[in-house]
């Protein structure tokens, strides 16, 4: 019986996506430094994914449940696969790493990976709850 709806693999996909996203771009200020390094970033998750050319998530779509209800998009989400970023600024050296610019992008991955975790978390103490287990 799967209580999760895939949501628990979702998550874990999505975590695993943030930790190595979050290597990457801790690999990129280690070499803030390294002449000729340029910056890495991983890729979305949309186009590492079947269906991934035509926009659509494969096996995903929106549904709208009533006619009053506007149709969406879905919005792309990170992969896991790293390409190179093209940055704010290079110095003389041929860096292109901007210290700035890899710290923004490391506190918006601790958000991401802050939300994912935190919807797992509430996702299982529902389940709990609608099987009548106690909260440890």
């Amino acid at each position: 019986m799967d209580l999760g709806g895939g949501l628990f693999d979702l998550v874990g996909a999505r975590t695993r996506w943030l930790a190595g996203r979050h290597a990457l771009l801790s690999g990129n200020l280690a070499n803030a430094d390294t002449p000729g390094f340029v910056a890495l970033d991983a890729v979305p998750m949309d186009e590492a994914r079947p269906g991934a050319a035509s926009g659509r998530l494969a096996g995903v779509s929106l549904m709208r449940t009533s006619p009053d209800h506007l149709a969406g998009a879905p919005r792309p989400q990170p992969g896991v696969a790293s390409r190179r970023e093209k940055g704010w600024e290079q110095d003389p050296s041929g860096n292109g790493v901007v210290v700035e610019e890899q710290v923004q992008k490391l506190a918006e991955t601790q958000g991401q990976y802050r939300l994912a975790t935190s919807v797992y978390g509430k996702y299982v103490r529902m389940i709990r709850t609608a099987l009548g287990v106690a909260a440890g």
